[in-house]
Parts: structure tokens; sequence; C-alpha cells
């Protein structure tokens, strides 16, 4: 029976190796409800609420776009705010959306294709609507087009809490351009002030959002948390791993012996 002792202990180490991540991974998430997710909250907490008083007083906020240098999505008007969050249960992110519009259309010509295909995977990535009627010149190859944007610019603040960052990685989506601009905050960072400064933003009023920081000692705070984590659950790993060796190698050499012992001795009598 030496294959199947070798495979029972073979699957002895498996089953107490995945039952130390699995111990390590739970205490990572005990680090992400105690110090993350409250934040989450409280970012939701504050942005639905804001969500409630800008979609009842209809502020009248206006903004302008520049599509690459090809003209400008100009007068629009900020509208339409809307807040999601993942399940209660397991909640890891929140996004504040909304629309920056007019009912104007902008026309221009693109020459070269090259051009015409960087400018559209601008517009894609930005998620506008656009027409576009193609001029082709010899061989059917496109040189050119007539594009037709709609003046509708979604915007969107996404904060997700992550492990990895030891933090909340904010996410803005078309807020000032047609770029996507990403930071990792600092959990303890999310206090009124902040909190404040973003609804100012938000709101285009004169604010220092994006401007605050935090001493490193703060932010390496977190990452220790993660770190120490880490280091505990590779320390676990390698003594069990260390443990079932010595336990293979005795069970094989009993296993030996326990052989010797059932061969029968030739010259007994």
């Amino acid at each position: 029976m030496a294959l199947l002792d070798e495979l029972r202990q073979a699957s002895e180490v498996a089953r107490k190796k995945e039952q130390l991540e699995k111990e390590s991974a739970h205490r990572l998430r005990e680090i992400y409800d105690k110090e993350i997710n409250p934040r989450i909250e409280r970012i939701y907490n504050y942005l639905k609420e804001l969500e409630l008083h800008l979609n009842y007083l209809k502020p009248d906020i206006r903004v302008d776009y520049n599509i690459s240098g090809y003209g400008t999505l100009a007068d629009l008007r900020q509208t339409g705010y809307h807040m999601e969050k993942g399940r209660k249960e397991v909640l890891k992110k929140v996004q504040f959306s909304f629309r920056c519009e007019s009912g104007e259309e902008l026309t221009f010509s693109v020459e070269g294709k090259k051009k015409l295909h960087a400018l559209m995977e601008e517009m894609d990535r930005a998620g506008i609507r656009y027409g576009c009627k193609r001029e082709r010149g010899g061989n059917n190859e496109v040189i050119g087009a007539d594009i037709t944007v709609e003046s509708v610019v979604p915007v969107s603040f996404e904060f997700k809490g992550e492990l990895e960052t030891s933090g909340i990685v904010m996410t803005i989506r078309n807020y000032e351009d047609l770029l996507w601009q990403q930071s990792c905050l600092n959990p303890q960072q999310v206090d009124d002030t902040f909190l404040d400064e973003l609804g100012k933003y938000i709101v285009r009023k004169e604010n220092g959002f994006l401007k605050m920081d935090l001493p490193n000692v703060e932010k390496a705070y977190f990452q220790r948390l993660v770190r120490e984590a880490r280091m505990e659950r590779q320390k676990e790993l390698f003594l069990a791993e260390e443990r079932e060796k010595d336990e293979l190698e005795m069970n094989k050499k009993n296993s030996l012996v326990t052989r010797l012992k059932s061969v029968k001795n030739p010259f007994a009598r």
C-alpha cells in the first residue's frame, strides 16, 4: 500500500496548505472590513445625498470639452446625477455619474487614415456617440471622414477598495477632459474635509480636491498591515510544508521497515 500511503500524505499536505491560504485570506478580509469598507460606505452615503440634492435643485453648471483640436463641445450642462454601488454584503466599490450635454452637434472633417483612427479611439474610450461618413480614395482606401459628434459626455467618479494597493482606488472619467485620472487614496484620508472638497469638485466650485496629500507615515500604515499579513501567510505555509515533508519521510521509512519485516527470512527455520 506504499503508493496509497504516498498519495494520502500528499493529499494531506495539499489540504493543509489550502486551509492556511483560506485563513490568510480571511485575515486580509478582516483588514478590508475594518479599514477600507467603512470608508467606502461613507463615500457612498455622502454621494447618495449629493445625488438627491443636485437632482432636485438642478444647478446650472456649464462646461466645455475640446475634441482633439477639431472643435469644442461648448456650453454643456451638467445633469442626470446617479449613484451606484455593489451589493451591501460584498460592497467593494461605488460609482457616481452624470452627463454633460446640450442639444447641439459638432461637425468637422478629418484628413488622413491614422488621424481618423486615433480620433475614433479617443471618442470610443470616452463613451461619446458620433457619426462617421468616410471618404475613400484610390483602391477604395479611407483617406478621411466627416464626423458628427453628439454633445453628450458621460462623467463618472469610481471609488474601489483594494487590498493590493492597501487603500481605495479612485478613477475619474471625462471630468475636465476626455481622459481618465486614477489615484490611490489612504482610507484615513476619507474624512469630512475630503468629502466636502469632493462635493465642491463635482459641482465645479473652488476647491482643494486632488491637491490633498498625506504624510508617508500614514500611507505606510496600511501597506504595513497588508505586508505583515502576507509575511505571516508565507511563514505558515513554509512551516507547514516542512512539517509535512518530515512526516512524509518518516512514513516512508516506517513503510519500508514494515515491508522488510513482512519478507520471510529464507534462512529462518
